[in-house]
């Protein structure tokens, strides 16, 4: 006896939930990846989408001095206890040039000749003392003991007073208005924009 031809509905039904799965998958092994467009490539930078973000607001000219004379007098209290030693270039014992030296390296990154000489040609000229900013290398003609024109540099902190190395205090601080620096005043040289 041969079985039934396959008639109900239900069979039918189940049949297809088989084969359709199977279908399915051949359709898309055969078209591939062509359904799915690929984003285009940008062309040139001006295609390239750029990320969203916060861009912080530029700091002040008065921001930017306070921040810079913070930062200079903290390298200053480090080397507070530091004695002035003519050629020296560590806590040993320094000359003005080296600490000058140091400090702008140190607290800004930037590199400056050896010698109050080589220093005086660094930068832009800053001639009028009113017009110094945090950060600005000063320098002075003062006489030695024995009368001699010596050239001295030290570093504008702010509300006028200069970070620097002297004979009698190693590093210290002075006020630029004082009488002594105020009359041996040559210029300033910005080294920082």
């Amino acid at each position: 006896m041969t079985p039934p031809p396959i008639a109900s509905t239900t069979s039918r039904f189940a049949y297809s939930l088989r084969v359709f799965p199977v279908l399915l998958l051949i359709f898309v092994m055969i078209s591939g990846c062509s359904l799915f467009r690929p984003k285009p490539v940008p062309k040139g930078p001006d295609e390239i989408p750029k990320p969203h973000e916060v861009v912080p607001p530029t700091p002040s000219r008065a921001e930017i001095d306070a921040q810079r004379e913070s930062q200079l007098r903290a390298f200053i209290a480090r080397w507070g206890n530091v004695d002035y030693k003519w050629g020296g270039c560590s806590m040993w014992g320094v000359d003005c040039s080296c600490f000058v030296q140091i400090a702008m390296y140190e607290v800004f990154g930037i590199h400056l000749p050896r010698t109050t000489e080589g220093q005086i040609d660094e930068g832009r000229s800053v001639h009028n003392i009113d017009e110094l900013r945090s950060g600005d290398l000063v320098f002075f003609n003062i006489e030695d003991k024995i009368k001699r024109k010596q050239r001295h540099v030290a570093i504008f902190l702010g509300n006028g007073e200069i970070g620097h190395v002297t004979v009698t205090k190693g590093v210290t601080t002075s006020r630029l208005g004082s009488p002594y620096w105020y009359d041996s005043y040559l210029e300033g040289r910005r080294v920082l924009d």
